[in-house]
């Protein structure tokens, strides 16, 4: 995914950047600037390439959030 991107793989890149990285963006479904800069934060903290670019290496490096199922709230990142 990159700049451009739309839908539910984006909604839910943007809500490990927010949840995991305090990255302060919208959980929607659009890859535009926001997501990009984000990424990059997220990228440089996993020590992978900071392309802004999602793709297999980054997808294994950054952290995600795990979530209760009985209440949605965030447990942990992992």
């Amino acid at each position: 995914m990159a700049r451009g991107s739309t839908g539910a793989g984006v909604t839910s890149l943007r809500k490990a950047l927010r949840d995991c990285y305090g990255r302060n963006i919208a959980v929607d479904g659009v890859f535009g600037p926001a997501t990009k800069a984000a990424l990059k934060y997220a990228q440089g903290r996993a020590g992978v390439n900071q392309d802004g670019e999602y793709g297999p290496v980054t997808r294994n490096a950054i952290l995600w959030g795990r979530y209760s199922i009985e209440t949605g709230a965030k447990v942990r990142c992992t």
